[in-house]
């Protein structure tokens, strides 16, 4: 789980299918501390999302 230093409701967390079988990761957000979350997934490859960072001016990076 990563927390936007700037603002503290934006987060991000990442999560591998790997466990459950399926290839494909997740990358979910949110913008009120996790109190509700958007998939951001689209169409990443198939391969896990371990780390995010968010970089300069709130830009999410893996």
């Amino acid at each position: 789980m990563v927390v936007d230093p700037s603002n503290p409701d934006r987060v991000w967390t990442t999560h591998s299918g790997y466990r459950a079988g399926s290839p494909l990761p997740h990358v979910h957000a949110g913008t009120d501390g996790g109190r509700h979350w958007r998939d951001l997934s689209g169409n990443l490859p198939a391969a896990p999302v371990n780390d995010l960072v968010v970089a300069r001016a709130g830009i999410l990076t893996s």
